[in-house]
Protein backbone atom coordinates (compact mmCIF):
# COMPACT_ATOMS: atom_id res chain seq x y z
CA UNK A 1 0.00 0.00 0.00
CA UNK A 2 1.53 3.38 -0.99
CA UNK A 3 0.53 6.40 0.92
CA UNK A 4 1.13 9.76 -0.68
CA UNK A 5 0.80 12.43 2.25
CA UNK A 6 -0.63 15.47 0.41
CA UNK A 7 -1.34 19.29 2.95
CA UNK A 8 -4.30 21.56 1.53
CA UNK A 9 -5.75 24.35 3.90
CA UNK A 10 -3.02 23.53 6.87
CA UNK A 11 -4.54 20.04 7.50
CA UNK A 12 -2.69 16.56 6.49
CA UNK A 13 -3.78 14.28 4.00
CA UNK A 14 -3.06 10.52 3.32
CA UNK A 15 -4.61 9.27 0.12
CA UNK A 16 -4.31 5.97 -1.03
CA UNK A 17 -4.18 5.67 -4.57
CA UNK A 18 -6.66 2.87 -5.93
CA UNK A 19 -6.48 2.59 -9.47
CA UNK A 20 -7.00 4.05 -13.05
CA UNK A 21 -8.67 3.35 -16.34
CA UNK A 22 -6.18 1.20 -18.09
CA UNK A 23 -7.50 2.96 -21.04
CA UNK A 24 -6.47 6.30 -20.15
CA UNK A 25 -4.89 8.23 -22.66
CA UNK A 26 -1.89 9.81 -21.10
CA UNK A 27 -1.51 8.22 -17.35
CA UNK A 28 -4.72 10.86 -16.31
CA UNK A 29 -7.94 10.30 -15.85
CA UNK A 30 -10.06 8.84 -14.80
CA UNK A 31 -8.90 7.39 -11.19
CA UNK A 32 -9.82 7.00 -7.83
CA UNK A 33 -8.29 7.21 -4.55
CA UNK A 34 -9.37 7.02 -0.74
CA UNK A 35 -8.68 9.03 2.20
CA UNK A 36 -7.97 7.28 4.79
CA UNK A 37 -7.73 10.08 7.58
CA UNK A 38 -10.93 11.40 6.24
CA UNK A 39 -12.67 8.30 5.49
CA UNK A 40 -13.51 9.68 2.14
CA UNK A 41 -13.14 7.92 -1.96
CA UNK A 42 -12.10 10.79 -4.20
CA UNK A 43 -12.90 10.22 -7.51
CA UNK A 44 -11.27 11.80 -10.59
CA UNK A 45 -13.27 12.59 -13.99
CA UNK A 46 -13.95 13.87 -17.19
CA UNK A 47 -15.92 17.56 -16.70
CA UNK A 48 -19.58 17.02 -17.97
CA UNK A 49 -20.88 19.14 -20.57
CA UNK A 50 -23.42 21.42 -19.34
CA UNK A 51 -26.45 19.90 -20.74
CA UNK A 52 -25.73 16.93 -18.70
CA UNK A 53 -24.53 19.38 -15.70
CA UNK A 54 -28.17 21.08 -16.31
CA UNK A 55 -29.55 17.40 -16.31
CA UNK A 56 -28.24 16.11 -13.07
CA UNK A 57 -29.26 19.57 -11.23
CA UNK A 58 -32.58 18.64 -11.93
CA UNK A 59 -32.80 15.59 -9.53
CA UNK A 60 -29.68 16.97 -7.65
CA UNK A 61 -28.50 21.15 -7.30
CA UNK A 62 -24.93 21.35 -7.18
CA UNK A 63 -23.26 23.78 -4.77
CA UNK A 64 -20.36 26.02 -5.34
CA UNK A 65 -18.57 23.29 -2.95
CA UNK A 66 -19.04 20.31 -5.31
CA UNK A 67 -18.51 18.89 -8.65
CA UNK A 68 -19.51 16.37 -10.74
CA UNK A 69 -17.38 13.91 -12.88
CA UNK A 70 -18.14 11.78 -16.10
CA UNK A 71 -17.11 8.42 -15.87
CA UNK A 72 -16.58 5.70 -18.94
CA UNK A 73 -19.10 2.41 -18.72
CA UNK A 74 -17.18 0.89 -20.68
Amino acid sequence: MALQLCRKANSPMALRFIGIDPNTNGGNCPGVWIDDVKEEVLFQGWKPDAETEAACAENSPLPSSEVSSAFPTA
